[in-house]
């Protein structure tokens, strides 16, 4: 969709005389920036929230707050799949989420680290700097699960921690994910594929 409205919009004109046109590409990348630089610092809810929503309704709008993010993340996955993001681009996305400052990032930041990256990975691998961009991501996610408090505890829940384990061995495993495997079969359903293999060799 986003090349059929490229090669059909290829530019908008500017709304102010002595401005340069607008292309689609810029506009899509500049709206996807501002989602991107929106990213709220928390998912908790307010208190205003808490008192105007009931709990079930709270709810409901926390996890499609949070649906909404993971999606955009995975939208910026699939324009640099693309070739519309530059893998520097990459490198300054992931940086602003989980890069070196004071304070550990929130977990939602780590979250949708994960999620950027299992949709680029394999591609991004592929690139002549993406490789050593993506260790040094997974270094840092390395860090960050094995991070703990002052009083030894683990900085991060289960969930997240997980999660990063989970990209680390995906990577590991050349960015193949697990297929389904069926359960054990029933021995009605055995005798069955042996009627049919005796008749199929028959």
């Amino acid at each position: 969709m986003v090349f059929t409205l490229k090669s059909r919009y290829p530019e908008f004109p500017s709304e102010r005389d002595g401005e340069k046109a607008v292309t689609f590409a810029r506009a899509l990348l500049n709206t996807c920036q501002n989602e991107f630089e929106s990213l709220p610092t928390t998912f908790e809810p307010t208190d205003e929230e808490r008192a105007r929503m009931e709990p079930a309704d709270l709810a409901h709008e926390m996890q499609m707050r949070k649906k909404k993010m993971l999606a955009n993340m995975k939208f910026i996955g699939h324009l640099f799949l693309r070739q519309l993001l530059a893998v520097k681009v990459i490198g300054q996305v992931v940086h602003d989420l989980i890069g070196i400052r004071e304070g550990l990032p929130e977990e939602h930041k780590i979250e949708c680290t994960c999620e950027l990256l299992c949709t680029i990975g394999y591609t991004l691998d592929l690139t002549p700097n993406g490789k050593d961009l993506m260790t040094q991501f997974l270094s840092r996610l390395t860090d960050l699960k094995r991070s703990t408090g002052p009083d030894g505890a683990n900085s991060f829940s289960n969930r997240i921690r997980f999660q990063i384990q989970n990209l680390i061995e995906l990577r590991g495993k050349g960015w193949q994910r697990k297929n389904f495997k069926p359960g054990p079969q029933k021995k009605a359903e055995v005798k069955s594929d042996q009627a049919n293999q005796a008749q199929a060799s028959a």
